[in-house]
């Protein structure tokens, strides 16, 4: 019987995880290309197409923009998706552990959507950089060198990732995941 409950109550996690995680990632995206299109309005031009898919999203702005402002346009599909979840972080307190799971769920993409802007300035540097990519674009249009930018991008996420530690209790999340408490069941945290 308890290994019945057991595979159950994995089903169930398994199910919820799958489920918050397509929706964090079509929130992601919109996010993503809504940032673009937020700051590509603020910068005096139009978004003539804002297409969203799991395989391909983009918008198409149009206007005339200075090195600057293409610089903000690129860089603000990474910052609106980073500045809602810290918003989140902060607004979350609830130590309930689905909470701290949702949490956890959460951060992991734009914990690892760091990652894109800390690798990509290296391959910057030795010419093999993806094209189309908005780091590269970044890069293109801004004054930045690219070793500045790994290493911003490198301690923004290590302040991030404590920033995610400090207000979230993984350890607890752990413990009541591995432990089956995560259901209600009574076994306690030490």
């Amino acid at each position: 019987m308890k290994t019945s409950k057991r595979i159950k109550q994995s089903v169930i996690l398994i199910s919820f995880i799958v489920v918050i995680e397509m929706a964090i990632t079509f929130l992601y995206i919109l996010l993503h290309e809504g940032g673009h299109a937020l700051s590509t309005i603020i910068c005096g031009g139009q978004v003539t197409e804002f297409d969203m898919n799991i395989l391909t999203a983009h918008i198409r702005p149009v206007g005339t923009f200075s090195s600057l402002e293409e610089s903000i346009i690129h860089l603000s599909g990474f910052l609106l998706p980073v500045i809602v979840w810290m918003i989140f972080i902060l607004v979350m307190t609830n130590n309930n552990s689905w909470i701290q799971l949702i949490k956890l769920l959460i951060s992991m993409p734009i914990l690892f959507t760091f990652f894109t802007w800390i690798i990509i300035p290296i391959l910057y540097l030795n010419g093999i950089a993806p094209r189309n990519e908005d780091v590269t674009h970044f890069l293109d249009s801004s004054a930045i060198s690219p070793l500045a930018l790994f290493i911003i991008m490198l301690i923004i996420w290590v302040a991030a990732l404590f920033f995610f530690l400090n207000k979230t209790n993984i350890k607890k999340l752990f413990f009541e995941l591995r432990s089956g408490s995560i259901f209600g069941e009574e076994e306690n945290f030490v």
